[in-house]
């Protein structure tokens, strides 16, 4: 009788205990993370180092070294930090020119658009028989006049661009051998990095990864799985296990873990149905680390790291560094869970975007259909949205890259300055993405040079989509709904139609 009235107390805490992951309730305080927790920092944190001003990585590297000893990065992040920091420093000065050139054209621009107001309200005039003499020259609405009064107009933007651009000390020349920031990191992370995997581990983690946990989506980096190769496409689960392992060795009996990681994506953190994220781990990566370490599991981003340190820690980092952290990571990734919403409730018109936010998107599509790798390699007076490097879905080498947030057909004139950029620097590819047309025109201009045209139909229908397949793993799938996007070419496809 005793057995049987104990029976389903004995299953109760075993459901609490088993699958501890799933419930809302956290076991450990917040605060025992920052005082007790083996600290964990992924690459991503590493390399915001390298986007922010150097007096904002001072605070940030004092932060992280006052945790000490519990201080611990897996070796699968060092390589990754020490593979991608050139790059972070390409990827910051290419977004300063890019910035800079659209500042600097604006007002050429603006002239443009008014000039086509203009003659769009001749017509109209002349269609409805104004009586009168009405002479734009002498409204002061001529092209000069306009020029006139829009030059300098962006001076002072373009002013306060160099003089943030002038708080950066680092250039790419500068890290051929080493940097200061490299030092800096080393410092803080001496006796602090964990060892490598055997090539025999390796070849296990990534086949567990790719023929396993990839296809069944089973956290973390199932939304890495269209890399270039199965070792990059594994990093995150690589990086993983090595903190189960590290994890196993902390003393005593209540382990805890706390990661800090700048990843915004579903395969690492909870989302909840609206799209939003919830600020809890995947309750598998919970579960998974308590099972395989008996440790507690925390995830955290690098800006409320500096919040909460600045609670329990004897840290004092300014909210001006926070913020400046917070924006070097929230521009596409924001865009990007904004569009994911949207498309979920009706059709999103890609005309309805800014051209800040297309030109986004189009990144986002670029590195996704292969192209990871953005260089900077023109000069100030040749102007296009990016030059990239990478294996992809228009075939291997460096490409010029152009997005065109039209309604009609994308001139000549854009293709053949296109072609001019790519003759003065020796490359051999472009690529132009429109939610416009191109006329035949251009279709036999690019005949033979290396031009690759995708116009607004193929943008939401299958050509980009099919080339990326073509040249990733089986186990890449792009899902059927957006509540588990896994593909960033979908952002684009899943926009709707196209206003003309």
């Amino acid at each position: 009788m005793a057995d049987s009235t104990q029976e389903p107390q004995i299953r109760q805490l075993r459901l609490v205990h088993d699958f501890a992951g799933w419930l809302d309730d956290a076991p450990v305080p917040e605060a025992e993370f920052y005082l007790r927790a083996l600290v964990v920092l992924d690459a991503n944190v590493l390399l915001d180092l390298y986007r922010v001003s150097p007096a904002a990585r001072d605070q940030v590297l004092k932060a992280l070294n006052v945790v000490g000893d519990r201080l611990w990065v897996p070796h699968q992040a060092a390589v990754e930090f020490i593979r991608n920091r050139k790059q972070a420093v390409i990827d910051r000065q290419a977004a300063f020119k890019r910035v800079r050139e659209k500042l600097r054209d604006a007002a050429a621009n603006a002239v443009s658009v008014l000039e086509a107001a203009l003659q769009d309200f001749e017509k109209l005039r002349l269609r409805n028989a104004g009586i009168g003499v009405w002479d734009v020259a002498a409204e002061g609405l001529d092209r000069d006049s306009l020029q006139q009064r829009l030059d300098g107009v962006m001076d002072s933007a373009i002013a306060e661009l160099d003089r943030l651009r002038g708080e950066h000390d680092l250039n790419p020349s500068d890290m051929q051998s080493i940097d200061a920031v490299l030092e800096q990191v080393d410092t803080v992370l001496a006796s602090r990095i964990g060892s490598a995997y055997s090539s025999s581990q390796i070849r296990s983690l990534v086949d567990e990864a790719v023929s396993f946990r990839f296809p069944n989506q089973i956290p973390p980096g199932y939304e890495d799985g269209g890399k270039t190769t199965p070792l990059r496409a594994a990093g995150d689960f690589i990086l993983w296990r090595q903190t189960i392992d590290r994890a196993n060795r902390i003393s005593g009996a209540d382990r805890l873990v706390l990661l800090i990681t700048q990843e915004e994506k579903p395969d690492w953190w909870e989302f909840d149905k609206k799209g939003n994220r919830t600020g809890r781990p995947r309750p598998e990566l919970v579960q998974e680390m308590r099972d395989a370490a008996e440790a507690h599991l925390r995830l955290t981003s690098l800006t409320d790291f500096l919040k909460a340190a600045g609670t329990y820690l004897t840290v004092s980092v300014t909210e001006q560094v926070i913020e400046q952290l917070r924006r070097v990571r929230s521009r596409e990734a924001d865009l990007l869970a904004e569009l994911r919403k949207r498309a979920r409730n009706a059709p999103v018109d890609l005309l309805e975007l800014s051209y800040f936010e297309f030109e986004t998107l189009v990144t986002a599509l670029v590195r996704a259909i292969g192209y990871p790798f953005f260089v900077s390699i023109l000069s100030d007076d040749q102007s296009v949205d990016a030059v990239v490097d990478g294996d992809g879905a228009f075939g291997h080498g460096t490409f010029v890259v152009e997005a065109k947030l039209y309604r009609g057909l994308v001139d000549l004139s854009t293709i053949h300055a296109i072609y001019g950029v790519m003759t003065a620097n020796n490359i051999a590819g472009g690529i132009v993405i429109t939610t416009g047309r191109f006329g035949r025109h251009a279709v036999d201009f690019v005949e033979g040079k290396g031009i690759h045209l995708v116009g607004g139909d193929e943008l939401l229908t299958s050509r980009v989509h099919q080339e990326h397949r073509r040249l990733t793993p089986e186990t890449r799938k792009c899902s059927a709904t957006w509540d588990d996007l896994d593909c960033e070419v979908e952002i684009v496809q899943r926009t709707g139609a196209l206003a003309r």
